[in-house]
């Protein structure tokens, strides 16, 4: 049997469109109940243009006890998301998941890194 941490996966998916942080906390809680994986810590964003640098959006991180979320949105072009844990997740779950909150994605990549 694997250790904890042996293997990551690793879902990205990208959005045509955009969501407020609001709704980022909101959607990000649902996902995370619906793959039954748990948040660890408050969640972080960080808003752009930093310092005059990069586009208008933010990047919303949300620690869990398997890995982590990631969203990096930027308003009027689309917004990504990254999906990392050391627990293994059902893909078709998450996608069925964003089809029933209306937010279809347009791409999808997915991999499996192992440390041995």
């Amino acid at each position: 049997m694997d250790e904890i941490g042996d293997k990551t996966y690793v879902l990205m998916l990208t959005f045509g469109t955009t969501i407020e942080q609001e709704r980022c906390t909101d959607i990000t809680k649902k996902l995370l109940t619906r793959i039954k994986m748990t948040p660890a810590h408050y969640p972080t964003v960080y808003d752009y243009p930093y310092e005059g640098k990069g586009g208008a959006g933010y990047t919303y991180i949300q620690p869990i006890t398997e890995s982590f979320i990631i969203w990096d949105v930027w308003f009027g072009q689309g917004m990504y998301l990254q999906i990392c844990s050391c627990k293994h997740f059902e893909i078709d779950i998450i996608c069925k998941f964003f089809m029933e909150e209306y937010l279809p994605f347009v791409d999808i990549a997915i991999n499996r890194m192992s440390l041995k």
